[in-house]
């Protein structure tokens, strides 16, 4: 008989953040000089958060600490976005895919976490 576990990560750690005031901010400053006809991607929308992450690369250390349960996370940007699109257009070429990541638990509890701590921080 085959046992499957389902563990989920343990931890998220984040160890530096850019907050956008909107998706249009955060696209425009993290896309960089992209030619017009491009497709960026890598953009997730969960829960009317937007986000972009940058995880540490794999290596002894990193590997060991995903088996244990965290992961670690060297830059995330993020910009409340009430409603999902799977396509945003910046106007200046570029298109920008985004992903849709509300099925996903580990990113429900980031973006919670944005709203409940980095978002709240601002009012």
């Amino acid at each position: 008989m085959t046992i499957v576990k389902f563990e989920l990560r343990k931890e998220i750690i984040i160890h530096e953040y850019a907050a956008y005031k909107d998706a249009n901010e955060l696209i425009n400053t993290e896309i960089g000089e992209l030619q017009s006809g491009a497709i960026f991607t890598g953009l997730k929308w969960v829960d009317g958060i937007l986000l972009k992450f940058t995880p540490l690369p794999l290596n002894e250390i990193t590997t060991k600490e995903v088996i244990e349960g965290r992961v670690h996370w060297d830059h995330m940007a993020f910009a409340p976005s009430a409603n999902y699109q799977e396509r945003i257009s910046t106007g200046r070429g570029p298109t920008v895919s985004v992903s849709d990541v509300s099925k996903n638990p580990t990113f429900v509890e980031v973006a919670k976490s944005i709203k409940e701590k980095l978002l709240a921080e601002k009012k």
